[in-house]
C-alpha cells in the first residue's frame, strides 16, 4: 500500500473513535462521567448502541491499515515486537465493537485491549529508544504512556469511563504522531 494512505490511516482512526465517541454520548444524555464506563453506550439493548459499537470496528479496520506501515519506520526487534502487540490490541479493540456491554466476552476482550496496547507502546519506546535517530520518538512514546498511566491509576475516579478516555486519548496521540511520521517519511 502507498505510504501516504498508511500515514493517513494513523491519523483517521483516532479521528473516528472520538467522533463515535462524542456522538455516541450526544445520543445518550443519560452517560455521565462520573457513573459509566464508555462501553455503557453500545451495550445490548441500548438506543443508537452501533453508532458506538461500529465506530470501534471501523476505527480497529482502519488502525490495522495503518499498522501494518509500522515496520516502514520502526526497525528494531524489540520495536517490531511491540507492533505485534499493537497489532493484536486492535484486534481486541474490533473485538469490543463485536461484544458489546452485555455479552460474556465484553470485559474479557476491553481489558486485553488496553493491556496489549500497553505493552505495545512500552515495547516500541524502548524499541525506539535504542537508536540515537529515534531516541526522541522513544521517549515520546514512553513518556505519554507514563502520562496516562499516572492520570489513570495516579487518581481515584468515579467511575471507568474517565481512565478510558484518557488511555483511548494517548493511543490516539501516539497514532496521530506516528501516522505523521509515516505519511511524511520520517
Amino acid at each position: 500500500m502507498q505510504r501516504k494512505f498508511l500515514g493517513i490511516c494513523g491519523i483517521l482512526a483516532p479521528v473516528i473513535a472520538f467522533i463515535a465517541i462524542s456522538l455516541s454520548i450526544y445520543m445518550h444524555p443519560w452517560f455521565s462521567w462520573r457513573e459509566n464506563a464508555l462501553s455503557d453506550l453500545g451495550a445490548l439493548g441500548v438506543t443508537y448502541n452501533t453508532i458506538f459499537n461500529m465506530g470501534l470496528i471501523v476505527t480497529a479496520l482502519v488502525s490495522l491499515i495503518f499498522a501494518s506501515g509500522l515496520p516502514k519506520i520502526i526497525k528494531d526487534k524489540i520495536g517490531r515486537a511491540g507492533i505485534l502487540f499493537f497489532v493484536i490490541s486492535i484486534v481486541f479493540l474490533l473485538l469490543i465493537g463485536i461484544f458489546p456491554e452485555s455479552t460474556s466476552p465484553h470485559k474479557s476482550v476491553s481489558v486485553a485491549f488496553y493491556t496489549f496496547a500497553t505493552v505495545s507502546l512500552v515495547l516500541i519506546g524502548i524499541g525506539l529508544m535504542r537508536k540515537r535517530s529515534e531516541r526522541k520518538y522513544g521517549l515520546f512514546t514512553v513518556l505519554l504512556l507514563g502520562t496516562a498511566l499516572f492520570l489513570c491509576f495516579g487518581f481515584s475516579w468515579p467511575a471507568i469511563a474517565v481512565p478510558e478516555i484518557i488511555g483511548a486519548g494517548a493511543i490516539g496521540i501516539w497514532s496521530i504522531v506516528f501516522g505523521l511520521r509515516i505519511l511524511y517519511g520520517q
